[in-house]
C-alpha cells in the first residue's frame, strides 16, 4: 500500500485492506480498562517486546504477543 493523503489524523492509502483492523478499549469498573489493539506492519527489522515495570509489580495482566506469518 501507499499513503496518498494524510489529513489530521486520517490516513488514506492507495488500495483498501484485506482484513479488519480493530481497536477496542473495554471499562471494568471505574479505573481497569483493557485496551486490544495491534500495530500491523512489515517487519525488516529485529524487534524487542516488553512489557511495562508497573505491570509486573501490581500483579495485574500481563501481555499476550500473537504472530501470523
Amino acid at each position: 500500500m501507499t499513503i496518498t493523503a494524510i489529513s489530521s489524523r486520517t490516513i488514506t492509502v492507495n488500495t483498501p485492506f484485506l482484513y479488519k483492523h480493530v481497536c477496542v478499549i473495554e471499562n471494568y469498573g471505574a479505573s481497569d480498562h483493557l485496551v486490544m489493539q495491534a500495530e500491523v506492519g512489515l517487519l525488516t527489522r529485529n524487534i524487542k517486546v516488553m512489557g511495562d515495570t508497573a505491570t509486573s509489580a501490581i500483579g495485574k495482566y500481563g501481555a499476550h504477543l500473537m504472530l501470523a506469518g
